[in-house]
């Protein structure tokens, strides 16, 4: 399921910056995405129309504080890859900002880059079991709305929840 606001053009290039908490984390995702139709843009090419992949070991403070800190900064889009992600993580990245989160296990180069050009033309990307978590996690801690006050775009957009 894809819920999407508002769509930006697609480019042709996307303007990417790869941040790590490592020098091989951000070389390794770095190659991986040369070739396939990114740029690869440094701190000083940091705009925001720039996809910026945050790769993380776990959501903690600090990597909040990096999301937090690209947003401040201008950057519209960020991505997340974790390497270890709960319920909590989930929420703090999304709650920081993040467009898209994907765990570090699982990222290949195709997925990468389907979350980056979703992030670019201003979708949302989780996997299917993340947004389920997440959707959960919030229905628990949301008082319920009145049925008046939701509207819902159609049905596809729909999703259950069991708890």
């Amino acid at each position: 399921m894809t819920m999407v606001t508002a769509r930006a053009p697609l480019r042709e290039r996307v303007p990417v910056f790869v941040a790590a908490c490592d020098p091989l984390s951000r070389d390794g995702v770095a190659s991986q995405l040369r070739g396939h139709g990114v740029e690869l843009v440094d701190e000083r090419g940091l705009a925001p129309d720039v996809v910026a992949v945050v790769v993380v070991d776990e959501m903690d403070d600090g990597a909040v504080g990096d999301i937090r800190a690209l947003r401040r900064r201008g950057v519209e889009h960020v991505v997340v890859v974790a390497a270890r992600l709960d319920d909590g993580g989930l929420l703090a990245a999304a709650e920081a900002g993040a467009s898209g989160v994907l765990r570090r296990g699982e990222a290949s180069s195709q997925s990468l880059l389907a979350c980056i050009r979703a992030a670019a033309a201003g979708e949302g990307s989780l996997p299917p079991d993340l947004l389920g978590r997440l959707l959960c996690s919030r229905r628990a801690s949301t008082p319920p709305r009145s049925a008046a006050s939701f509207s819902c775009p159609s049905a596809r957009s729909r999703t259950s929840c069991t708890t």
